[in-house]
Order: structure tokens, then sequence, then C-alpha cells
């Protein structure tokens, strides 16, 4: 089975559309476009010492998660493939199509019976019901749909699972914004919640997240992740983060006016094109749409030096493949909120420079974004006139 490829490898698309790396604008990822900033020194100790467990970094994680039964991972990709190993009685894993594609790589590389199911289907409890599977993926909010479970609908089916000794796993990369519907603080042996610092806090290469379950399937991770898996510099900025409640407030407001905005300039710019109908999380906005159109955008756009994502669905068959030839995916574009929020200020102070940046790049992807639908709905009325 080869590896899955990813977003964000900009390397990569400069590689193959010839444009420098530092010219991209990459809207192919989920990540906050607006990291957490460690603007300190990183003490000596961190790199000098065997990174082991910081107890500072358990203490304040617990507090943000409201949380005890934590184990620090590096990042909840370790985690994804650990899982077959720490539960290795599993033969049946429902897990949800359209997802995160690791998840249904690694139970299929260890030969288990995968039975997919609509990531957006809303008989979900009926449906685990009626197939007792060992293990539940659920992916909350999903990626790349953005479909999100409501904390009861998850309760009723981790409630199910139990009742024959079943699992639940829930990726909770992208519930920062949501935390009304994380099941982080139920203590339950038939389950495991994944957390990561990638996406709400904009800082995927520290390659630190958590994962909460029982003592026993942490004990079982700790042998499979082995010792000194987190850096202590990762470890010691990862504390300063989850600690930095004030940010955490602003960057959710800021996240949520971020997509709230870019949502409604896609939709409307769109509107005359029937095939799109954007659905938004607090971290990217995504559509369905045609293999064709999918293909088209993404070239276009990389001809703009503007990197998208996109999700060829292509032999998928069933339930899970019906509308479902491609998506398109879009990541928030800095830029929009400040467009409408400058100071006024001295153009060399440098948070008028940072600012206008960001608006550039807003303003470049709006246009990029115009120039395209003009020409469709251009090219469609001459076809239209023969």
């Amino acid at each position: 089975m080869a590896a899955l490829k990813h977003g964000g490898n900009i390397n990569e698309a400069a590689a193959l559309f010839g444009r420098p790396a530092s010219a991209w604008l990459d809207l192919s990822t989920g990540i906050n476009p607006s990291p957490w900033q460690f603007d300190g020194c990183i003490p000596a100790y961190c790199l000098e010492q065997l990174p082991y467990p910081s107890p500072a970094l358990y203490s304040t994680a617990a507090r943000y998660y409201g949380c005890r039964r934590l184990l620090a991972t590096p990042g909840s990709q370790s985690v994804i493939q650990a899982l077959p190993s720490i539960l290795p009685e599993a033969r049946r894993v429902m897990i949800p199509w359209p997802g995160y594609e690791e998840h249904g790589w690694h139970w299929q590389h260890k030969g288990c019976q995968i039975e997919y199911y609509p990531a957006d289907a809303e008989d979900l409890p009926e449906r685990v019901k009626r197939s007792r599977p060992d293990v539940v993926v659920v992916i909350n909010p999903n990626n790349p749909d953005g479909k999100c479970f409501h904390r009861d609908e998850l309760q009723s089916i981790l409630a199910l699972q139990a009742q024959h000794d079943g699992f639940l796993v829930v990726d909770e990369a992208f519930i920062d914004t949501r935390p009304q519907d994380s099941l982080i603080d139920l203590d339950s042996t038939q389950l495991l919640v994944l957390r990561s610092l990638g996406k709400f806090f904009g800082l995927p290469g520290l390659r630190v997240g958590f994962v909460s379950c029982s003592e026993m399937l942490k004990a079982k991770l700790e042998t499979v992740i082995g010792p000194w898996a987190i850096s202590g510099a990762s470890q010691y900025i990862a504390t300063k983060s989850l600690a930095d409640t004030d940010w955490h407030k602003s960057s959710l407001r800021l996240l949520q006016l971020r997509s709230a905005l870019q949502l409604a300039f896609l939709q409307d710019a769109f509107a005359g094109l029937d095939e799109f109908d954007f659905k938004a999380t607090d971290f990217f906005i995504s559509s369905y749409c045609s293999q064709k159109t999918a293909k088209a955008l993404y070239e276009y756009y990389a001809s703009q030096g503007i990197l998208i994502r996109v999700f060829d669905f292509s032999g998928v068959e069933g339930d899970i493949g019906t509308r479902r030839e491609a998506m398109v995916r879009f990541g928030l574009c800095p830029g929009g909120v400040e467009s409408g929020n400058q100071r006024e200020m001295s153009n060399d102070q440098p948070m008028y420079k940072r600012e206008n940046a960001q608006v550039e790049k807003w303003q470049h992807f709006k246009s990029a974004t115009d120039y395209w639908v003009k020409r469709q709905a251009s090219d469609r009325f001459q076809y239209e006139k023969k």
C-alpha cells in the first residue's frame, strides 16, 4: 500500500508548477493562519537533557482540556498509526467517508474489514447498532466535509459500543472552537479521544498531541510510541501555548470571523454555479463538485500561486459514493478581517506591515476567485448561444 499524500506540501507544488515555495499562498490545510507566537528563548535544559514527560505540560494540558487522563504524544498521527496495535482484537472497523484517510489506511494495512459510512450520515447510531463493529472512528468535526456531531449523539454511540465491549475513537483535531461537543472529559474504558496542537494553535511542526483513554490503553500506547517521543523544546512551547488563555479567546473569535467572512465571499462568488454548496468549519470551507471542476479549479488557483486541496472520490461505490465525484477545500485565507480593520498608522510600523501583507493575500485570493467564476459564466454563455 502506497503512502498517502496530504495538504501543505509547498515544496512539491513549487517543483510541479515552477513557482518558488516562498511565492505561494497555502490554502491546502486547515491550520490556523494566525498561529500562536512564541517570542521567548528555549531554556538550555530542553536541549541538554533527555525529554522525559514534563509535569508542567501535563498540568497545563489538564486545565486546558478539562481532563486528567491524558497521554502526551508526538501528534495525533502517532496514535492513529498505533491504534491497530493497541486494539489487536479489532477485526471490523467503521470509518467515515470522506474523512482523514490515515484512519482507514492503517486499519486496512492490518487486514481489518473496513465498513465506510457517509460522513454526513444522520443515522449513524442506527448504523452502529446494526453493524456492531469492534471500533467506530468518528472525526469531529470531520475533515474534509466539516460534518460535526453533537456530544449527545456521540454519547449514544459510545453506549452502543460499550454493550459489546467495542470502542469509539473520536479524532478531535478541529474541535477546539467547539468544546461543547468534545468527549475528552468522559471517563470510559471504551473511549479514545485524540487532540492536537497543530490546527487551533497553528503549530503542526511541534508534533504535540494528546490522547484521553484508559490506563490500560495508555500503557500500551507508551510501549508502542517509545520513550522521549516529544522533544524538550516542543514540550516547553506547548506548555506556554496551552497556558495562554487570552490568546485562546482572541484566536477563537478571529477564526470564527475569518470563516464567516470567507464563507460569505465564496457563496456569493460561486452563486451562479449550481454545483457548489459550500459548508464551513472554523478552520476550512469545502464543497462537493464534479471531478472535472475540481481539477480545473486546482490547476487555475495553482497558476495564480494559490494552493488548495482537491479530493478525488472516483471509484467510490454505494451510498457513500452518491453525489461525491470530488471535493474542493479551502483553508482560511488571512487578511479578510484585517482589510476592514486596519489602524491608522505609519507605513513603516511593524504592525502595519504585517497587516498589509495579510490584506494583500486576501485581495489576491478574492481577485483570482472572481476572475475564475466570471470566466466560467462567460464560457457557459458562449456555449448556450451556439
